[in-house]
């Protein structure tokens, strides 16, 4: 009786331990995904500055010209 007492804590430890490392997965997976969004985000907000500032660098070499 005493075996089949510890079999069933052993095993009801290994579910436990199995489902909270499911969860930090899922975190991680989760916190993942949030970071590429927020990079790809910066990459959109970078590539959109840099092309405003050549229109502007366009436009101080023309003004410097007109000068």
């Amino acid at each position: 009786m005493a075996l089949e007492h510890a079999f069933g804590r052993l095993n009801e430890e290994k579910r436990q331990m199995e489902e909270d490392y499911k969860q930090r997965i899922d975190t991680n997976v989760r916190f993942i995904q949030t970071l590429r969004a927020e990079v790809d985000e910066q990459k959109s907000i970078h590539d959109e500055r840099r092309h405003i500032n050549c229109d502007l660098n366009c436009e101080l070499d023309r003004q410097r010209a007109v000068i």
